[in-house]
C-alpha cells in the first residue's frame, strides 16, 4: 500500500538514498536533477542541477552529516553539491566510464 507519493522528476528515478537523520532522502534521475525530499512535510526541499542538465544522474550518496551530496552523472563526472549553499563545491572528473554506484563510509 502506498503511503506517500512525492512528485518532481520528469524522467526515471534511478537511485534513492536516505540521509542519516531518517527524515530526508535524495533521489537521482535520468532528467539530470538531484532532489532532496522531507517525509515529514511531504515535499521537496531543494534540487541540485545545472541550469541546462546535459547528463542524467546515475547514482547518489550523502556525507554522514548530510551537508554534501555526491552525484554520479552519465557524463562520467561526480559532482559534490553543498545542501546549504545549493551549489557545487567540487567536480571529480577522472572516471573513464559511467558511474553506477556511489558510497560514502
Amino acid at each position: 500500500m502506498c503511503k506517500q507519493t512525492l512528485v518532481g522528476h520528469m524522467s526515471d528515478v534511478v537511485d534513492v538514498k536516505w540521509l542519516s537523520n531518517g527524515y530526508n532522502f535524495v533521489t537521482a534521475s535520468d532528467d539530470g536533477i538531484v532532489r532532496l525530499f522531507d517525509v515529514r512535510s511531504d515535499q521537496e526541499i531543494s534540487q541540485y542541477s545545472y541550469e541546462y542538465p546535459i547528463a542524467g544522474v546515475s547514482s547518489v550518496a550523502t556525507s554522514l552529516s548530510g551537508r554534501i551530496i555526491f552525484a554520479g552523472y552519465d557524463d562520467f563526472n561526480v559532482i559534490l553539491w553543498d545542501t546549504l549553499l545549493g551549489e557545487p563545491v567540487a567536480v571529480l572528473s577522472e572516471h573513464q566510464g559511467k558511474l553506477s554506484c556511489l558510497g560514502v563510509d
